[in-house]
Parts: C-alpha cells; structure tokens; sequence
C-alpha cells in the first residue's frame, strides 16, 4: 500500500517526515533538549550521549510533570521524580527545566465543554512563564500543519 497523507494518520505524517530526513552530526547543533521521565530509557539516552562524546554543556534536560505544578500529589508522577530528574541534571551538569500544564492531566481528561489550560515552564535564568491556551495554534492551526497539507504525495 502507498502511503500517502491520505492513508496515513495525520500525526504520523510529522513521524514519517522526520524519518526521511538526515540529521546532522550532534556536534553541529548548538543545544541537544532530552525529554526525560526519569525512567531507565530516558536515562539510557544520557547515557548514550555521553558515549558519543557529545558536550554535555549543550544538553538541557527537559521533564513534564503530567499531574501539573511540582509537589501536587496526582495519578502519575512519584513524589520522588522531581528531586530525582533535578539530582541528575545536576550530575551531569546539564539544566533541568520543568513544564506542567495547568490543572495537570488530571483536569484536561475531566474537561467537560471547557477549553484547555495553560502551560507552565521554566526558563535558564529561573523564571516561570505561563503560556495561555490563546498562544497555541494548536496542530490544525499551525503553519507546519498547513505545509503538510499542501507537501507533495510520498
């Protein structure tokens, strides 16, 4: 079967994209941002990094809490996970930077006709910014949304 934008789901379209392209050396960026859960996987890419030799000044250490701010006790996150993945930027020397969105997973599944919330995240110089639902585009509004609706069949 032929894959096209038409037989495939449109957030894998992103998925096939990225696939087809070449990446370049890792040296050449000037930041590596490494999504980490604090699990055995996201740490294993660390892990991995460091065999590459890559320049772990250029690695920022990112972690989403899924039940909202740090310290709210919810349904996923472990009441260790935030010291942990803060412990391990700091083992590494590389900044650890939070996101949570408002309300927390546990709010965005229970929205009954009520828009999204916000997000919260942290910046390198310590601020926490918020950024309202209203800034989002969203996929169906976002320019890269509107490009692969015109790219060319594959």
């Amino acid at each position: 079967m032929k894959l096209t934008l038409d037989t495939v789901d449109k957030n894998s379209v992103f998925l096939l994209l990225v696939a087809r392209r070449r990446l370049l050396d890792l040296d050449q960026y000037d930041k590596i941002i490494v999504s980490y859960s604090g699990g055995k996987d996201s740490l294993a890419m660390l892990l991995h990094l460091i065999e590459m030799d890559v320049d772990l000044s250029k690695v920022e250490i990112w972690h989403q809490h899924v039940d909202g701010a740090p310290g709210i006790l919810g349904l996923f996150d472990w009441p260790c996970t935030h010291g942990y993945v803060k412990a391990t930027g700091q083992h590494f020397g590389s900044p650890t930077l939070f996101q949570w969105k408002d309300g927390g997973i546990e709010d965005e599944m229970n929205r009954d006709d009520a828009p999204t919330k916000g997000v919260y995240y942290e910046t390198l110089d310590g601020e926490t910014k918020y950024l309202p639902p209203s800034a989002k585009a969203g996929p169906h509004g976002s320019p890269l949304w509107r490009k692969l609706r015109r790219a060319p069949r594959f």
